[in-house]
């Protein structure tokens, strides 16, 4: 679910989408009543220009989704970060890989941002779920964390069965020092980075 582990409400009971040729081919020949796998199709994939690690996303996708169907075709093409973020905001990118850093350390700031349809994502991609708008909106005005916490767990597994967006693994930096460094951590609200007020030699 696009909720980093360590917050309330992570659902660590749901698995992860598995690479399964043989189903993807069934749903591919399924789609638009046969019609999808007869004519194929060609798709723009795009990723901020310089993000090594978004562009190897693409080109597995790529990859897996052409090994399919020689019809299938997904060109990728690099956007400055300005105008990435632009096609976003105006919503003409049909598939596009991104991140999100935390705001504040609550679960809200991601699945707000992810699964609402007011949300950035949720608005930028178009998908719109009642019950999950208002299961969102439920968690948000709930102050029993444990309640709540069961709130961002069903919302997680209602939207991995919807499937609106493909969710990575969060990202493990690694952080190297001398050992007489003290004060380094790792915090996740910080983006991979830490104060530099707590780090003493």
């Amino acid at each position: 679910m696009a909720l980093p582990p360590s917050l309330l409400g992570y659902n660590d009971t749901i698995s992860p989408y598995s690479l399964d040729a043989a189903i993807a081919t069934t749903h591919c020949q399924a789609a638009q009543g046969g019609a999808l796998w007869a004519t194929g199709f060609t798709l723009t994939a795009a990723y901020n220009s310089g993000n090594a690690t978004r562009q190897a996303a693409l080109e597995d996708l790529k990859a897996n989704l052409e090994a399919l169907n020689p019809k299938f075709h997904v060109n990728l093409v690099s956007l400055s970060w300005s105008t990435y973020l632009g096609e976003i905001g105006a919503k003409t990118l049909p598939l596009f890989d991104m991140g999100w850093g935390a705001d504040y350390a609550d679960p809200d700031d991601f699945i707000r941002t992810f699964y609402d349809s007011a949300g950035y994502y949720g608005a930028s991609i178009g998908f719109h779920d009642s019950t999950i708008d208002s299961e969102i909106q439920q968690a948000a005005t709930t102050l029993d964390p444990t309640a709540r916490a069961g709130l961002y767990q069903k919302i997680g597994l209602q939207a991995h069965n919807l499937a609106p967006l493909i969710p990575l693994p969060q990202p493990a930096p690694v952080i190297v020092t001398r050992t007489s460094v003290q004060g380094v951590y790792y915090n996740p609200a910080l983006n991979g980075q830490f104060l530099w007020k707590d780090v003493s030699n």
